[in-house]
């Protein structure tokens, strides 16, 4: 994971500065995504790993994907990943791309997890909460899980804020084994 990772920063920083010069952050996330969600299907993965295929094919066949041509900038990069034989490397590189662009915009994806559904207010005022402490604009998803018992727990980046019983009880369990 670590080396596909190393292997695909430099082309998820083409792409980030291409984008960002072009203005159209949006425009790559939308390809690169739609890429991904493309390479993840069995006929294509396969498609994209023949050996029998060429590079030029590869991307050829990719680009046809798309309803709309993508633009002559993602459509060069789509052709230069292909002919490096890095296609494999779509998924992290699109990754890396989408965590630059929301150091860029200031957006942080946060994890709520609670027992149970929290009324649109409750998601509001934590939202607000967040983005107050995170200095970001926040985008919540909410996540039900039984084990939480009650409260919640928030999960930002490398950040875990655990409000549950389940936390409670576990913080007082070790607490008593200490004494």
């Amino acid at each position: 994971m670590a080396e596909l990772t190393t292997l695909a920063r430099p082309y998820a920083k083409a792409a980030f500065e291409l984008a960002k010069n072009a203005d159209r952050l949006e425009e790559w996330s939308r390809a690169l995504n739609f890429l991904v969600a493309a390479l993840a299907t069995t006929e294509v993965k396969l498609f994209v790993s023949s050996p029998v295929v060429s590079d030029i094919q590869k991307a050829f066949s990719l680009l046809q994907l798309f309803d709309q041509s993508p633009g002559e900038e993602i459509r060069r990069f789509i052709n230069v990943v292909a002919e490096n034989q890095r296609l494999e490397l779509i998924p992290e590189i699109t990754q890396i791309f989408e965590q630059r662009r929301a150091e860029e915009e200031q957006v942080l994806e946060v994890e709520l997890i609670s027992a149970v559904e929290l009324t649109d207010a409750e998601v509001q005022s934590f939202a607000q909460s967040l983005s107050k402490r995170f200095t970001r604009t926040i985008q919540l998803s909410q996540t039900l899980d039984a084990d939480v018992i009650g409260g919640v727990v928030v999960r930002a980046g490398d950040t875990v804020i655990d409000h549950s019983i389940r936390g409670k009880l576990n913080k007082m369990q070790e607490a008593l084994r200490r004494a």
